[in-house]
């Protein structure tokens, strides 16, 4: 019988009517710390299983995710999400949920919640005009799960000493990627093609892409396996495309010198997807300034219709990757 792994990766265990629990798994982290998408993922998790249990006419959609990241979370730990209802409305609900370990507030969340109602748009600002001018690309996998458009490629991480949580899913990159570009564009889906991404795993998704900093970096005319054009590169030269690339220790030693931990991430929801949820997802995300010390991300997730899903903004720090491991002091 095939598992849901995703599903079951992205569950958490009730303790009381306010609190739930989760183990944090190293399948799922960077380094040392657990992956900051799993973490928004699991405090979307735990306001549905909450919101589960109240008596409303009409089902509760997420519409907005805020997290404030506070202190790394560590792996191999557990730790207990406490959710305290602010608000209970009729149109919009308002969650506020902490992840607590050993002790410690390691995240902050305000979850808002409402029924889906779809409404036109009364206007719409010139800018937003002009990215949709821009359209999604056409769904280049086919029923058979095969690329059908040379001009991008599916990759597959089976093995990352580093960042294990990239392994878990499979990235449809354009194959004309190239160095020192501020924005990358992908296709995601679950590495299992009996997984869906639902509602809850937008949030993960959303911190989950080729890292831009990556773009700007080179050795010996080699760009880093962490970027789309490494990416690319690396899985060209893969002959069995069911398994996929395989990172070595060396591939981290030497492109893993930075660490990229998430501070701020905000999401809106524009489009529910279904109840069984969606096999693939168009993610563009693009930085308006990156610095030796931080970034900021924009992000876009559209579905296969080309519709818009959700919009989002990270605000990102750049620090040595030794901040990833030891202590879990505030980041």
């Amino acid at each position: 019988m095939e598992t849901k792994k995703l599903r079951d990766a992205l569950s958490v265990k009730r303790l009381t009517s306010h609190t739930y629990e989760k183990y944090f798994e190293s399948a799922y982290a960077n380094g040392q710390a657990a992956h900051g998408g799993l973490i928004a993922a699991l405090f979307a998790e735990a306001a549905r299983v909450h919101l589960s249990e109240w008596d409303v006419s009409n089902p509760l959609t997420l519409q907005n995710l805020h997290v404030e990241y506070v202190r790394r979370v560590a792996i191999h730990r557990t730790g207990v999400f406490e959710v305290e209802e602010i608000q209970k409305g009729t149109l919009t609900s308002l969650l506020h949920i902490r992840l607590v370990q050993d002790g410690q507030v390691r995240a902050l969340c305000y979850a808002r919640y409402g029924p889906w109602i779809k409404t036109p748009a009364i206007a719409l600002d010139p800018e937003i005009e002009r990215r949709r001018a821009e359209p999604v690309p056409r769904m280049v996998i086919d029923d058979e799960e095969s690329v059908q458009d040379e001009s991008w490629i599916r990759c597959r991480i089976s093995h990352d000493p580093y960042s294990r949580v990239r392994t878990h899913f499979d990235y449809i990159l354009p194959r004309d990627s190239r160095l020192g570009s501020t924005k990358v564009v992908e296709w995601i889906g679950p590495r299992f093609a009996h997984d869906c991404l639902t509602n809850e795993c937008i949030p993960m998704i959303s911190d989950l892409w080729p890292q831009i900093p990556d773009n700007f970096k080179a050795e010996r005319g080699e760009p880093s396996p962490y970027s789309a054009v490494g990416m690319v590169n690396r899985m060209v030269e893969v002959e069995d495309k069911t398994v996929g690339m395989m990172l070595t220790k060396e591939d981290a030693d030497t492109w893993v010198n930075a660490w990229y931990p998430t501070m701020t991430l905000e999401l809106q929801l524009h489009k529910p997807l279904p109840a069984e949820g969606v096999r693939w997802l168009f993610q563009e995300a693009r930085t308006q300034q990156l610095t030796s010390k931080e970034m900021d991300i924009e992000l876009r997730i559209s579905d296969v219709e080309g519709d818009l899903v959700a919009i989002g903004q990270l605000s990102v720090l750049v620090v040595p990757k030794e901040r990833n491991g030891g202590r879990a002091e505030k980041i």
